[in-house]
């Protein structure tokens, strides 16, 4: 405001689109909508800054909660046709398949074929939008791997595009993450507090009994021990499904791998960027550091206290924990799908035989 009153308008609009937009990102919606029509109404933007509104709105109205897709469909209109970038228009091509206009989207998925392949990458993630939302798997997977050369820059298309964010390297998700990690552990701590206020009632109440009521009490201890064990696995299992809902993705690439033609030069191409993912161990012991610090050390557990546990093993504990299918757990681990079930069982029994005081947290994770 003081911007305004000083006149600086078009430092003014910028900052107000900026502000916006980081609270788009934060998924405040409420507070990114206030401001963008702020924007619209008192800014007075230019029109460069007026252009760049419409895109980053119309991009809001796609990732909010109840996605609005006539809402990004009038703000795109708003721009002329030689102001839409490449970015807009394949959000305009994702649009259309949402209202149900398939042949105007496939009228603009077909122009992208004279694009290059580094202007194709400002349109490879709403490409691969479009295959997602019609269930073509194959050919989602299809527009990464002809775009990009690097299993790293895949991942890093589908995680910055995505809500949340996959990697742990972007600074909002890992907040999150920290935010949901205090919750977790202050309701712990809440109904810790409460299971050891009703254990001493319990004894108290043992106390004054007679002989003959013993028994029934120490069954309702033993009842309500129980429960809160439920209500504590209860919270973990909900705090694991974060990590489960990030790579839920990867897992999609997967089945689109595994029910790619064998005989085809797609398949042979996947099997070989996968092939260098199974070998990247730098980028697998990321994974395990990112796991371990968000699941209170859980592999670090597994890999000091279970006796004959091998680095396969950590590996496919870590994909099984991120809620990977036994298929596309043997796709990453270079297996066959009864392989993997081999080692589950196989670190089960280790995990039974072990003397660890995580033994039932460690059981509960291998689903």
């Amino acid at each position: 405001m003081d911007l305004l009153d000083g006149k600086d308008t078009l430092l003014y609009n910028e900052s107000l689109l900026r502000l916006a937009y980081a609270y788009q990102k934060l998924e405040d919606w409420d507070k990114a909508e206030a401001l963008y029509q702020e924007g619209f109404t008192k800014g007075q933007p230019d029109m460069e800054t007026l252009s760049r509104y419409h895109s980053t709105y119309a991009r809001m109205k796609l990732e909010q909660p109840k996605p609005d897709p006539f809402a990004a469909y009038l703000l795109l209109r708003r721009k002329k046709e030689s102001e839409l970038t490449l970015d807009d228009r394949a959000m305009k091509a994702y649009v259309y398949l949402l209202l149900s206009r398939e042949d105007l989207c496939d009228r603009i998925l077909a122009s992208f074929s004279q694009l290059s392949i580094a202007e194709r990458h400002e349109t490879a993630y709403w490409e691969f939008k479009i295959y997602k939302q019609r269930g073509d798997q194959a050919s989602a997977g299809k527009v990464l791997l002809d775009l990009f050369e690097d299993q790293e820059d895949i991942l890093k298309v589908i995680s910055i595009n995505s809500s949340p964010t996959i990697l742990a390297e972007n600074y909002r998700e890992e907040a999150d993450l920290e935010k949901e990690k205090v919750r977790v552990q202050r309701l712990s701590f809440v109904l810790s507090g409460i299971i050891t206020v009703l254990l001493l009632s319990m004894i108290i109440v043992l106390l004054e009994r007679k002989r003959r009521k013993a028994l029934a009490t120490e069954q309702s201890i033993l009842r309500l021990y129980e429960e809160s064990k439920e209500v504590n696995n209860s919270l973990r299992k909900d705090f694991v499904a974060l990590y489960e809902q990030q790579f839920a993705q990867l897992g999609e690439l997967c089945e689109a791998y595994i029910h790619t033609d064998k005989v085809g030069a797609l398949y042979h191409r996947m099997r070989f960027l996968l092939g260098d993912l199974q070998a990247d161990d730098q980028l697998f012991s990321k994974l395990e550091q990112t796991i371990d610090a968000g699941c209170d050390g859980i592999v670090s557990h597994l890999r000091n206290e279970i006796e004959g546990v091998t680095e396969q093993d950590i590996r496919f504990f870590c994909f099984n924990l991120l809620g990977l299918s036994n298929d596309s757990i043997a796709v990453l681990t270079g297996v066959e799908t009864s392989t993997v079930y081999s080692r589950r069982s196989r670190l089960k029994k280790r995990i039974l035989s072990s003397d660890t005081p995580y033994k039932e947290i460690l059981l509960q994770s291998i689903h």
